[in-house]
Parts: structure tokens; sequence; C-alpha cells
């Protein structure tokens, strides 16, 4: 089964415009678009409905060594495309009322820290699912 977008002749930056577009529309501010060439890494960040969001896209996958390589042209235009059709859906399900806001874009919230609910929780929830002790999934107040 081919891959969603593969073969798009869409621009990364067509993509990254309907990305904001999007985002607009639903009342998102401050935008932030960045591709990292040392991490590998593009990312989107906006302003909406009182959080800071970052989704974030990798552009470098382990080749056979282990070592990252930087995807082709290709392949980050289909990255592109692909993150612009889920934050399309995303709003649409929170525009719909299917879900809230917070609930659909939670783990991409940025944190005091720079992290995201995802980057700072999944490991606590990994760890629960293998022992079956409760943890905190976020840290208090220190």
């Amino acid at each position: 089964m081919a891959k969603f977008a593969e073969g798009t002749r869409v621009t990364v930056e067509s993509s990254r415009k309907d990305i904001e577009t999007q985002l607009k529309r639903f009342g998102a501010t401050k935008f932030v678009t960045s591709i990292d060439d040392d991490s590998g890494r593009a990312m989107v960040q906006f302003f909406a409905r009182g959080r800071w969001v970052r989704l974030t896209l990798e552009l470098k996958r382990p080749n056979a060594k282990g070592q990252k390589i930087r995807v082709t042209d290709a392949e980050e235009r289909r990255l592109w495309r692909s993150l612009a059709a889920l934050v399309k859906a995303k709003m649409i399900a929170v525009d719909d009322g299917l879900v809230e806001f917070e609930e659909e874009f939670l783990p991409h919230v940025l944190m005091a820290n720079g992290e995201t609910v995802y980057e700072r929780s999944h490991q606590a929830i990994a760890a629960e699912y293998q022992t079956g002790a409760v943890r905190a999934l976020l840290e208090g107040p220190r």
C-alpha cells in the first residue's frame, strides 16, 4: 500500500502555508516554523486557546549502520503533506465538538521547561504499563 501523499509535488513551503492557514482559521496565532539540519527535525509551533503547541517532524532517519541520514526531498514533501492533513483533521474534530482542543493537542502542548507533555510523560506511562505501579505522569512543583 502506498504511503499518504507519496509522489506529491506540493512544495514544503506550500504545506507550511497550508498548516498555518488551517490553524489561523481556528484562531491560532504567533507561528514559528523552523528546520534544524543538525538535529534533523522540523518544527511548527503556534499559540492557541491559551497554550503553546509544538508539532515536530523527523527529517533524519537511521540507516542500516545506525547513522542518521536526511530524508530525500520527495520524502520531506510527503511528510509535510502528512502533517498538514493531521492538523486539518485535528482542527475539524475540535471544531465539530468531537474532542476538546486540549484533549486533541495535549501531547503537543509545551510545558514551562520547553518539553511537550508527551516528552515529559511517555516514559512514566511506559514504566507503569511495564511494572503495573502507578506513577505521577508529570512532576509536581519544585
